[in-house]
Formats: C-alpha cells, sequence, structure tokens
C-alpha cells in the first residue's frame, strides 16, 4: 500500500543516503520526471542529478544545513536522461529509520510556474502595471 501512496503523489519524492549523496529510493513520478526506470535512478546521486550542485564540498555544505534546519528548501534544477533541465524546488528533511540516517526530499516541479511568473512580470513591465499586491498565478500541470 505504501508504495502505492508514494507512487500516486503529485511530487518525486526520494530517500538519499547523506554521506554519498547516493539514491536509494525513488517514487515513480521522480524517475520518469527524469526520464530513468526505477532501478536506472538507483545508480545515481544528488551529485549526477542536481545540475546546481557541483561537486562534493558543495553538497557537504547543504547536507550541513539539512542537519540544523526543520526542513532546508532548495531551489535547483534536475538533469534529465535526455540533457535538458527541469526546475525544482526541494524540500528536505532528516529522516531516520533501524538506527541510520537518511535524507527524505520532495521535489516539485516548478518549471511552468517559473514561465508563468517570468511572463506575468513582463506584461506588467509592458503596461506599466505596478501592484503592491502578490499576483495570483494560475496554471495547469505541475
Amino acid at each position: 500500500m505504501l508504495s502505492e501512496l508514494f507512487d500516486s503523489l503529485p511530487d518525486s519524492v526520494s530517500l538519499i543516503e547523506p554521506a554519498t549523496s547516493s539514491i536509494v529510493y525513488c517514487n515513480r513520478k521522480g524517475y520518469q520526471a527524469l526520464g530513468l526506470q526505477a532501478d536506472e535512478v538507483l545508480n545515481h546521486f544528488v551529485l549526477t542529478l542536481q545540475k546546481d550542485v557541483s561537486g562534493m564540498p558543495a553538497y557537504e555544505e547543504i547536507a550541513e544545513q539539512i542537519s540544523q534546519i526543520e526542513v532546508f528548501t532548495y531551489i535547483g534544477r534536475h538533469l534529465r536522461k535526455n540533457g535538458s533541465d527541469s526546475s525544482l524546488e526541494v524540500k528536505t528533511i532528516p529522516f531516520h529509520y533501524n538506527g541510520n540516517e537518511y535524507y527524505l526530499s520532495v521535489a516539485r516541479n516548478t518549471t511552468n510556474r517559473v514561465s508563468i511568473v517570468k511572463r506575468l512580470k513582463k506584461t506588467r513591465k509592458n503596461y506599466g502595471l505596478h501592484s503592491t499586491k502578490p499576483a495570483t498565478v494560475y496554471g495547469t500541470g505541475a
């Protein structure tokens, strides 16, 4: 039942081994968003999937922050198998199970939202619209 539950979520869910950044679990949405099969994603690391984390020192800096705050939020880009990337918001927490520490990450694709916000800002600029109220942005998809 839990496997079906996680595979039904609209966001990517990953379990990460903190010391190496190795992916030890990924739900269906996660590996499909990367263009991978379930077994392929388990051969990856945060360092091979997260386009904006370059090198182990950068990952270790992030890992240190994850252990110090309740929820670590990261804005970045995942690299897909075909070489393209997608904009993401990743929320990560430390997760302990059977005496082992993992990182539990939930990644939401923000590609459409980023595009919509850029168009909205351009439209406001072109038409001289300056509102002090935040705009509600509607879109379809993830």
